[in-house]
């Protein structure tokens, strides 16, 4: 229900005065312990580091609970350049994410991707904190308490999508990012991606670990490496 707040017209000036600028006041210091959250976040991931980030190569294994685990080995070249070799048991293929365009190859056989399914999985695709990608930097902040320890909790979206992160309240590290969406019929469905093992890859923090789940089902996603700086040039993603 919509709340209204009514002034009496009789009240003094002063008085009105006054009220309006303790709301002013109140309104500006809710921005200010978002921001402050926010800063201290892209401050502990050294987001300046990352930005200026041109290449990498990230190594890991992709676990889904009811298939066998996937390996893969991630080349990219910011901002918009990704090769995926991936590797499941004696079956191997490529997926290519380039100039707009992406393709997935497998036993000299090339497939149109709708989107960019397979890239969605990596979080270090973004190029920075996931943070900096959502709501523009416009968040609510209030606390949640979330396996018996208080953290930040960050949300935006809109009543059919939102997406909330708990940050630590110590570190300033994301732990968890949930995915909101709710239906027509008001069916609510939730994604859950916990953040774990952060590795400080000179002056850049990285989450190593994610647990996934979502509708489809439970997963991990392990970065076993990371190589920053790694060298590439833009003919290797034709």
């Amino acid at each position: 229900m919509r709340k209204l707040l009514f002034v009496h017209e009789n009240l003094p000036v002063p008085v009105v005065a006054g009220f309006v600028w303790t709301l002013v006041f109140l309104v500006q210091t809710t921005l200010f312990a978002q921001n402050q959250v926010v800063e201290k976040h892209f401050g502990m991931i050294g987001e300046v580091s990352l930005q200026q980030l041109r290449t990498a190569c990230i190594k890991g294994r992709y676990v889904p609970l009811t298939m066998e685990p996937v390996t893969f080995v991630a080349y990219l070249k910011f901002p918009d350049k990704i090769k995926i070799e991936w590797t499941q048991g004696r079956v191997k293929w490529t997926d290519t994410y380039a100039n707009g365009r992406a393709v997935s190859r497998l036993g000299g056989v090339t497939t149109e991707l709708e989107g960019k399914e397979s890239f969605d999985l990596l979080w270090m695709l973004r190029s920075t904190s996931p943070l900096r990608e959502a709501g523009n930097g416009q968040f609510s902040l209030s606390a949640e308490k979330w396996n018996n320890r208080e953290f930040y909790k960050l949300a935006t979206g809109t009543e059919e999508s939102q997406l909330e992160f708990l940050v630590d309240k110590g570190t300033y590290e994301i732990v968890l990012e949930r995915i909101i969406s709710v239906s027509k019929s008001s069916k609510k469905d939730v994604q859950e991606i916990k953040y774990l093992r952060y590795m400080d890859l000179g002056g850049v923090k990285v989450p190593a670990v994610f647990v996934m789940d979502t509708e489809e089902g439970s997963a991990d996603l392990i970065y076993d490496e990371v190589l920053l700086g790694y060298p590439l040039n833009d003919s290797f993603f034709n």
